[in-house]
């Protein structure tokens, strides 16, 4: 209470800043710290396919990889060969 009043009275700025810090903290370790980790985790495994993996592609499809390039992957849904981008990967269903 008393950072509440001295904040609405125009008090320190000191108590001001580290006000300001503490939000700052809280969203980060609750936003951005969390989802930087996800990315990292996505990129981690959109970097390991390999031949004969399982996928599931952001649009839904569901195949066997067959070809994988630098950034692209060929695979094999119900015995058509699509190519796609490796951010198109949505996860791995089996290796």
């Amino acid at each position: 209470m008393f950072i509440a009043t001295n904040f609405l009275s125009g008090g320190n700025t000191t108590t001001i800043l580290i006000t300001y810090a503490v939000l700052f903290a809280i969203v980060y370790f609750m936003f951005i710290r969390p989802n930087s980790k996800k990315k990292k985790e996505m990129q981690k495994m959109r970097e390991s396919i390999a031949v004969g993996d399982k996928i599931v592609t952001i649009g839904g499809f569901v195949g066997v990889v067959e070809s994988v390039k630098e950034d692209e992957v060929i695979f094999n849904c119900n015995g058509s060969s699509l190519k796609i981008k490796r951010t198109a990967i949505h996860f791995v269903i089996e290796k």
